[in-house]
């Protein structure tokens, strides 16, 4: 375990072939790709900002934990693009087969029937979602248009770290 984080440098600093545990500290990675950014070696900066990144997963807690799980499995924070393009496709396709089996519809004389009736007239006073999605469907639609536009700005962002910084 490599802990860096209260060392003063005057010079340039060079990780180049370092072998750093996964269990280090946030700031011991952070420092490392700092460097890196510094030289110009961008590919190894991205490897040490997925580290810093799990780093903060792991110390954080309650929604913003969720924030950084979602990010890790939709693209390993920004480190594959393949990762939010399958999840897309997967949720598509999820999506997909529940509105042509109608698996979502709730029966009147369930017990959810009353909470569905609300979560899709809550969905219906969005405006982008208030005419997009049939009736009966309204919220479902928004959770699915809520992730996949969540999962494309993961897909850009990765695309945008393997071509420039």
């Amino acid at each position: 375990k490599l802990d860096i984080e209260k060392i003063n440098v005057v010079g340039a600093l060079n990780f180049l072939g370092a072998e750093v545990n996964k269990e280090s500290n946030r700031e011991t990675f952070r420092i490392i790709k700092q460097a890196f950014d510094s030289t110009g070696n961008y590919l190894e900066a991205h490897k040490f900002y997925s580290f810093e990144m799990d780093r903060m997963k792991v110390e954080s807690s309650g929604f913003t934990k969720l924030i950084y799980r979602f990010n890790q499995f939709g693209s390993s924070f920004g480190q594959n693009y393949t990762y939010s393009l399958a999840w897309m496709i997967v949720l598509t396709l999820v999506f997909a087969c529940m509105v042509s089996a109608k698996s979502f519809y709730i029966d009147e004389t369930s017990g959810l029937y009353s909470y569905a009736l609300f979560l899709n007239q809550a969905a219906s006073h969005f405006p982008l979602f208030a005419k997009s999605f049939p009736e009966g469907i309204r919220f479902i639609g928004l959770i699915y248009s809520v992730l996949m536009s969540a999962l494309i700005w993961l897909f850009v962002v990765a695309i945008k770290r393997h071509t420039t910084r």
